[in-house]
């Protein structure tokens, strides 16, 4: 029976590797797992796992690719392509491989180092004038191929419509400068990859992308790789949608029939490719270089790209102080070399033969090579925002010959069951209230500023990894009556319980705390308001971005925000029951139903008037401080979106916080906590002039501050126009 399943499993692996081998002669002809020393039952483990993932809404869809002594063992689709559309992943998709595009870059340029065109001591200034100042003059080329350039995750501010190429780009870059001094330590930012890519525009006199092509790709026979994705080519039938979002909630940001996401080459996130173009890539890297007998890159280049320079760390805020990029694979953690992940000790360099080294990218894509067991993986999704890259390190733990993390069967929870869990939670050491709540038919834990985190299914022993980071467990507490009291959190050595909170006999309904906010707010004059239009200044930190905001709302389900600065713009309209962004030279974008409830739900007749016309459910959760003021905490659900707080003043009914959620296409739900004050009367309404919104590491600061709000004013006829008037 088994000798049965294996030649089936085979089979079905060879049958489906057909299909994509018809693109092209494969460089890795099918092999027998045996035959190479690999267990057909560690294959058959890896597929089902990552088909249950898929079933549990982990991913849209998955290919997976194993090469072993350069033979294909595995080459599998699982789940969607498309889901909508039911176009079943195969192997052959072509992925949108985001920054994987990064060591394509780093290749070029260390084919210009090795022809003395370019060295690693040379200043970008050298190239790049608008690094000629005093903040970016001493960033070097081996700053940017090893992240210690000092730059943010991105300077980009505008949007990808906000400039005409990868040139502006990188020209704002320098004009920015980095968050700290160059060389001292190691923060991962999208900026180093595309001023090096300038950089090599400039050098050889022709795109960067154009370098590649015909240095790069052509001679590695990677005929399915694009460092930008063209309106007529590939073949789009062959190219996945993409999707954003987390567990069980999957929005699709692109579809393969749309116009190119990326309409310039981004050097560090722009590529598209296949695991078999991808494999061909590693493989060359492996060979010292070589493809046949072509090398392409010294042996000096490869050794020096596969050097570790310093630890690697997650990309985020504060630049060079976030935690290590977890891993599971020996030697258990991350190095990076010059536009390599490397796994091994930054300590160790020089090493006597390669070391394990890859890349991953942020759509949901990986692969490592394992130069001591001629191994190639690759694992690509097209689920923005999922986990389950780093949960597939531990499927390729029995092909390096190590053990795979047991995971004990157990029996999934019902809804109901699920349920008993729900609820809000104190974290007595932050003074914080962790929520357990729902998402799908998952849990998720809602931490406030860090996100909703899904959680994995318990385990036999009772404990709840989070699926976003597994050296995080949770457990739950119950009473003498069975009821669940508390919630404990451990990461490693550290432990914390919180208990559950209850409801204080004390506190108001959700009527009492409208009927405040109405009499103190203004009463009848909130009854009677139409309109209203806000104008001030915006600042956003991390892009070192100031310009002019107006804001003008019509009722309460009709709004548009405008903000303007030197040379941009980006107003988002909405009009009852549809929304868009309007930016340069550029179409509106219709914006999905998510979108538009987060921007109806910030118009501000909405969030003055009474909020249970807005949200589906309202509950008084608890009294707490903001500062020094006594507030009642509200939980406010929407139709669409995780459950917001508003904290009303129980002195006024003023909200002087908010811990709410925004959807970022292609990075989900994003938290934001806002804070308001500089409350001034207005038509005998208390209206807040100031707000600084904290949108995470990724997105960092924003405050606005109005100078003016008027209450009823004339609005000009074509405010909610579908072109941009200026002004």
């Amino acid at each position: 029976m088994k000798a049965c399943r294996t030649r089936a499993f085979v089979l079905v692996s060879t049958l489906l590797l057909l299909d994509a081998t018809a693109h092209g002669q494969s460089p890795f002809p099918n092999a027998k797992p045996e035959d190479v020393g690999v267990s057909t039952a560690a294959l058959e483990s890896m597929v089902r796992e990552v088909r249950r993932w898929v079933d549990d809404g982990e991913a849209v869809g998955a290919e997976i690719h194993v090469i072993k002594n350069r033979k294909t063992i595995l080459h599998e689709g699982i789940g969607w392509k498309d889901r909508e559309e039911k176009k079943a992943m195969e192997p052959g998709t072509i992925f949108c491989v985001r920054s994987m595009t990064k060591p394509l870059v780093g290749t070029a340029v260390q084919m210009l180092i090795d022809e003395g065109k370019l060295a690693l001591s040379d200043r970008a200034s050298k190239f790049l004038p608008s690094f000629d100042n005093d903040k970016s003059r001493t960033i070097t080329v081996e700053h940017l191929l090893t992240h210690t350039a000092g730059f943010r995750y991105t300077t980009m501010d505008k949007g990808l419509d906000g400039y005409k190429s990868l040139r502006d780009v990188a020209d704002q870059a320098g004009g920015i400068g980095p968050s700290f001094e160059p060389g001292s330590k190691f923060s991962y930012s999208d900026t180093d990859t595309e001023t090096l890519a300038a950089i090599v525009a400039v050098i050889t006199g022709q795109p960067a992308e154009t370098f590649i092509q015909k240095r790069l790709l052509d001679p590695v026979g990677m005929s399915d790789t694009f460092p930008v994705l063209g309106a007529d080519r590939p073949d789009r039938a062959r190219v996945s949608s993409n999707y954003g979002g987390t567990v069980g909630s999957w929005e699709k940001y692109w579809l393969h029939t749309d116009p190119p996401f990326f309409k310039y080459f981004l050097g560090a996130q722009s590529g598209y490719s296949t695991t078999t173009d991808y494999a061909r890539f590693l493989a060359m890297w492996m060979d010292g270089g070589r493809v046949g007998d072509r090398r392409l890159l010294s042996d000096a280049a490869v050794r020096r790209a596969l050097t570790p320079s310093k630890r690697m760390l997650m990309p985020g805020d504060p630049p060079g102080e976030t935690p290590e990029f977890p891993t599971t694979l020996p030697p258990g953690k991350i190095s990076y070399g010059q536009h390599w992940m490397i796994w091994a000790d930054d300590a160790k360099p020089g090493a006597a033969t390669l070391p394990t080294f890859g890349h991953g990218g942020s759509d949901g894509t990986t692969a490592i090579a394992f130069p001591d067991k001629d191994l190639i993986v690759c694992y690509f999704t097209q689920s923005r925002g999922g986990v389950t890259v780093m949960k597939f390190e531990d499927l390729v733990l029995p092909l390096l010959g190590l053990a795979a993390p047991k995971v004990a069967a157990v029996k999934r929870p019902t809804n109901d069951e699920l349920a008993a869990y729900v609820g809000g939670y104190h974290d007595e050491s932050e003074d914080s209230y962790p929520f357990v709540v729902m998402q799908g038919d998952r849990l998720a834990a809602e931490i406030p500023g860090n996100g909703l985190l899904v959680l994995d299914w318990p385990n036999a022993d009772g404990r709840w990894k989070l699926a976003a980071a597994p050296n995080v467990s949770i457990t739950f507490e119950r009473d003498a009556a069975g009821a669940v009291s508390s919630m404990t959190v451990e990461q490693g050595d550290a432990r914390r319980t919180m208990p559950r909170m209850k409801p204080a006999a004390d506190l108001p309904t959700v009527d009492a705390v409208m009927a405040l906010r109405h009499d103190k707010g203004g009463a009848e004059k909130i009854d009677r308001l139409r309109r209203l239009r806000y104008t001030g200044k915006i600042e956003i930190a991390a892009a070192h971005l100031s310009g002019d905001i107006t804001i003008i709302a019509d009722g309460p389900d009709r709004a548009v925000t405008r903000v303007t600065w030197a040379g941009g713009f980006e107003d988002t309209i909405v009009d009852r029951d549809k929304a868009w962004k309007l930016r340069p030279n550029a179409a509106p974008e219709a914006q999905d139903a998510t979108l538009l409830e987060a921007s109806r739900l910030s118009n501000p007749i909405a969030k003055l008037g009474d909020w249970r016309k807005s949200f589906s459910k309202l509950e008084v959760a608890r009294k707490d401080k903001v500062g020094d003021a006594e507030v009642w905490a509200l939980r406010l659900t929407p139709a669409s979106l995780p459950t917001s707080t508003r904290y009303v003043s129980v002195k006024d009914g003023t909200v002087l916080r908010e811990d709410s959620w925004i959807p970022v296409k292609a990075l989900g739900m994003v938290p934001v906590i806002t804070r308001f004050d500089d409350f001034r009367i207005v038509g005998g309404i208390p209206i807040a002039h100031h707000y600084v919104s904290d949108r995470g590491p990724r997105l960092g600061m924003v405050t606005v501050q109005f100078d003016k709000v008027e209450i009823d004013p004339d609005i000009p006829a074509d405010a909610f126009a579908l072109e941009h008037k200026g002004g």
